[in-house]
């Protein structure tokens, strides 16, 4: 049987509104609120909270299926928060503001924090003991679980920080605590920094980046992986260490998450949405063609499923997480399977000799050099040879991929 994606065809994928990879569903879920929703944090698959512009907050206990708008008593924008438990938590945001709740969102207290700055990024070792990381280099400690913050530090001494607090250093846009004593920190212009002592001292490593680091992920205390603009991501020991880790994209990307050394998905502007079984070595497009707005959170409860926030109220719920294992995937890349290589019109994809893709349903699926999706669709395979239109697409060098049970086969291919 040979198959024929058609334009028509093309125009049909389009109208789809989730993502399917190896048994897994990106679908958007009602978030209740219009405006831009900048974090979002779930203490369990079910219960979390979304908030973000304006200073709103919203809890489920349903995974989302219903939300309860509960009253922050600020109206400055929040843009992180931190869960340790369904009852305490913190959020901070513009010009700094930081409220805490002891009782699930019921009532929220306002914290002082001392400073102007806006608060980018927020985080706990445990009841007592976090940080807050924002605009001009600012660090914010607090012992006692808020009651008191104190700048811990400021001003880097990049771009003329004055280590008042006031905004002479580069703005830092994350920071995660590993423990009391381990902290890292990351933002403009490359910034990244580490603490092993509670931030008695910070230390400044050299990233060679020079692009603003808009987030991290630690999944382990020595491996981590850094998110920022033009599509670009950076795997990290901590200790100094940075490697590049491609991703085929080139829009900004605002959050990334990881819930083991390997797995994990980065989400940004546009609705880019990537995942990898492999620690960045290859990345799957999750991206649907309906999803254009900007995206500027990612939280994993745990790996078998994940949420993501973004622009004017969007919301989205991944399911199923864990059908992926990197042990079970065989990952192939070769350039010989399609042909003719470059294409006008008609491409021919041969799976001679990869039995294991024959009478199976699979992921077919191209990208474009910026990761857009221009074509994706459930196929089954019943013999050795696909055939697609492709005379739509523009001139420009793209991705086609085979997405099965256990092999994930890539390839790139010109159009002329």
């Amino acid at each position: 049987m040979k198959f024929f994606l058609q334009r028509a065809a093309l125009v049909a994928f389009c109208q789809i509104a989730s993502v399917a990879v190896f048994g897994q569903n990106w679908t958007t879920i009602q978030s209740g609120t219009t405006k831009d929703i900048e974090t979002v944090f779930f203490v369990s698959d079910t219960e979390g909270w979304i908030a973000g512009e304006d200073g709103f907050v919203r809890h489920t206990t349903d995974g989302g299926a219903s939300w309860q708008a509960q009253f922050s008593g600020i109206t400055k924008d929040i843009y992180s928060s931190y869960f340790l438990d369904e009852l305490t938590g913190w959020m901070v945001g513009k010009d700094g503001r930081i409220i805490h709740t002891a009782d699930g969102g019921e009532t929220w207290n306002i914290q002082y924090s001392g400073i102007s700055n806006s608060l980018n990024s927020v985080s706990f070792a445990n009841g007592n003991v976090g940080f807050a990381v924002g605009d001009g280099a600012v660090i914010l400690k607090t012992t006692d679980g808020g009651v008191t913050w104190n700048i811990n530090f400021a001003g880097t001494g990049v771009d003329g920080g004055s280590g008042s607090g006031s905004g002479g250093g580069v703005d830092l846009y994350s920071v995660q605590v590993i423990n009391s004593n381990t902290v890292y920190t990351c933002g403009q212009s490359g910034l990244f920094m580490k603490t092993t002592n509670g931030g008695t001292t910070w230390n400044t490593q050299t990233t060679g980046i020079i692009e603003d680091l808009s987030s991290m992920h630690f999944p382990s205390a020595s491996n981590g992986y850094i998110a920022y603009e033009l599509g670009k991501v950076r795997n990290t020991n901590g200790v100094g260490t940075f490697t590049s880790v491609y991703a085929p994209t080139s829009k900004d990307l605002n959050a990334v998450w990881f819930v083991n050394g390997n797995k994990g998905w980065v989400a940004g502007e546009e609705g880019r949405i990537l995942y990898t079984t492999n620690g960045g070595a290859n990345w799957f497009n999750q991206t649907s063609t309906l999803i254009t707005r900007d995206l500027y959170a990612l939280h994993f409860p745990s790996e078998e499923v994940g949420y993501c926030s973004g622009k004017d109220g969007f919301l989205m719920k991944l399911t199923n997480a864990q059908l992926v294992s990197t042990d079970e995937i065989e990952l192939i890349e070769a350039n010989t399977f399609v042909y003719p290589n470059p294409v006008s019109s008609q491409l021919n994809i041969s799976l001679a000799g990869m039995e294991t893709f024959h009478n199976e349903k699979i992921q077919l699926s191209i990208t474009d050099s910026h990761g857009k999706v221009c074509l994706q669709k459930m196929v089954n395979i019943s013999n050795a040879l696909l055939q697609l239109d492709v005379q739509d697409l523009a001139q420009g060098v793209y991705q086609v991929q085979l997405l099965g049970n256990q092999k994930v086969l890539t390839s790139r291919f010109i159009k002329q």
